[in-house]
């Protein structure tokens, strides 16, 4: 049974196991928005035609990008409950503790793009989305944390990303990958039918493969094509493991070789996995601020003077 719960100020606290038909009434009818504002923030970025700057001299093109992003999307799908996780643990991160080169090839933020996403973050705590940041923990993380959070309590999560990665959270009940703005929402069903790649082995099949992206070596000479054929056939891991001999009756070029390969390389797998899965603990209930609070507006308004915000973005303040 779901424990039952209540709203108050903070958002949602579980009090017990009682008021089981108001609590699948309510929620039945709730989101909680998960976005993964790095993924934006960079989007808007590097790709970027024009210069806008601040009263200080600051480029601030992102901030107005990203501001006008989520003012849409909170004027249209108003959310009660949302949160806005930021990446800030590159280089600090857990990971990095179990396999010191992960994600070594990316460059640190320069200080044009460490100063945009301060002012984004201070942009969603105006607009009264509860921002989450660790330098232990990835936004993936946080997004897994708060997903599985309110999956527990009936709550659909609704994750504003395009990040392959979190396409492992479509497993939840009613959990949805949305890059908003951009895709319609995609169920775990949708996930595979456009990427061929099941949810639920999202990352045993990063695993396997590698994410250069991430500085994550896979097993040589085992491509997307031949890891998916592998899942689908055997279902996880585990059991591909379980399962070696069989692997050479399967119908995918070159199966015995690829047999040896996946024998050859057991313990990479099993290494890279505790890089690929998302940590679903990186948040303690008691820390989730779950419920939106009401803008600052006369804060946003300050900033978006100094940004020499255009008029259109300050008139969307009054509409969030």
């Amino acid at each position: 049974m779901l424990p039952a719960t209540r709203e108050d100020g903070s958002g949602i606290t579980v009090i017990g196991t009682r008021q089981m038909v108001a609590v699948r009434h309510w929620a039945k009818y709730v989101r909680y928005y998960l976005i993964d504002c790095c993924i934006y923030i960079f989007r808007f970025y590097f790709s970027q035609k024009t210069s806008l700057i601040s009263r200080s001299g600051r480029e601030v093109s992102s901030v107005i990008a990203f501001s006008h992003w989520l003012f849409k999307f909170l004027e249209k799908e108003k959310p009660k409950y949302v949160a806005a996780c930021f990446d800030e643990s590159l280089g600090s991160c857990f990971r990095n503790k179990i396999y010191p080169e992960y994600k070594s090839n990316r460059l640190p933020p320069d200080e044009s793009l460490s100063y945009e996403l301060l002012a984004c973050k201070k942009i969603c705590e105006f607009a009264g989305v509860p921002v989450f940041a660790s330098n232990a923990f990835e936004a993936d993380d946080l997004i897994a944390s708060l997903a599985h959070f309110s999956e527990a309590r009936g709550v659909e999560p609704i994750i504003c990303s395009r990040d392959k990665d979190l396409a492992q959270l479509l497993t939840l009940k009613n959990a949805r990958l949305w890059d908003y703005g951009y895709e319609e929402p995609m169920s775990a069903e949708a996930f595979k039918k456009r990427t061929g790649i099941a949810a639920k082995n999202m990352a045993e099949y990063l695993a396997i493969v590698g994410d250069p992206s991430d500085a994550i070596t896979g097993v040589e000479g085992v491509g997307k094509k031949t890891a998916v054929a592998l899942l689908d056939a055997f279902g996880s891991w585990d059991e591909i493991k379980n399962n070696i001999d069989a692997i050479p009756k399967l119908p995918i070029r070159g199966a015995a070789k690829v047999a040896d390969r996946i024998n050859s390389q057991l313990a990479l797998v099993d290494f890279n996995l505790q890089l690929t899965r998302l940590d679903c603990g990186s948040l303690k209930a008691d820390k989730i601020r779950y419920q939106r609070k009401p803008k600052d507006e006369e804060q946003l308004r300050i900033l978006f003077q100094e940004f020499n915000a255009p008029k259109s973005l300050l008139e969307q303040v009054g509409k969030i």
